[in-house]
């Protein structure tokens, strides 16, 4: 199996031929618990094992990490501030980043998991997830790239959630709709349903996936050190 960063179209209508290499971040979490994270960045692949629960856009995730880790002090339930003379609730959290940046959303989202309670039940876990990316969603107004739709995974019991929230009309002019499928429902799928029954939901795009090939096989191919010419795959820097 290989990965590889690709080129992005641009604005097609303004600029045709325009192509440019996006720095992203790929995970991949398989049902043992092993998880990655691979970025194309500066020539290299770089890739993270067990890179925590939080992921979101450029910059780097180490960088992000670090960035994170500014906000440590914050706790919940703390009421020491006041405002017009009132103790506030859960000032605690006060100074965490509220923006729709990625570091600010990877910070937000950081801190509060670690105050998330623990969970006993997949619906407690449901309930937990769908909170979580509620913190994080990017709303319709506040940045030209909102939310499109948001996804659960639970890899123990194979379990999909999906739920479509935009839908674009143009993409160059940020111009959205709603979606109205049920009402913006979750959908749920059983992954090894769709696998046994050989047939993809509607809508879906096609993969086809190596079942033997787990994360963890995959962190190891990865780890062969190679040489970064033209003609041969970039060098492999475990984190």
């Amino acid at each position: 199996m290989q990965i590889i960063n690709n080129a992005v179209n641009l604005t097609p209508a303004v600029s045709p031929g325009a192509y440019a290499i996006m720095p992203m971040h790929i995970l991949i979490r398989d049902m043992s618990g092993h998880s990655a994270v691979i970025e194309f960045l500066g020539g290299k692949t770089r890739v993270y094992k067990h890179p925590g629960q939080v992921l979101t856009n450029a910059p780097s995730l180490d960088w992000q990490r670090h960035y994170a880790s500014k906000f440590n002090y914050v706790k919940t339930n703390i009421t020491h501030q006041r405002v017009d003379g009132e103790l506030m609730s859960g000032s605690g959290f006060l100074g965490i980043p509220g923006d729709w940046t990625p570091p600010g959303r990877f910070s937000r989202m950081t801190q509060v998991l670690k105050h998330f309670p623990k969970c006993h039940t997949d619906a407690q876990a449901l309930f937990l997830a769908r909170q979580g990316l509620g913190i994080v969603d990017v709303n319709l107004g506040v940045n030209p790239s909102p939310t499109l739709w948001e996804s659960i995974s639970n890899l123990r019991a194979g379990d999909y959630y999906f739920r479509p929230l935009l839908k674009v009309l143009d993409s160059e002019k940020h111009v959205f709709t709603p979606v109205d499928y049920k009402i913006n429902a979750w959908q749920k799928f059983n992954v090894k349903a769709i696998s046994d029954g050989n047939q993809l939901p509607p809508h879906w795009l096609k993969a086809r996936i190596q079942p033997t090939i787990t994360v963890r096989h995959f962190i190891d191919m990865m780890e062969v050190k190679r040489d970064f010419r033209s003609d041969t795959p970039p060098s492999f820097d475990a984190q």
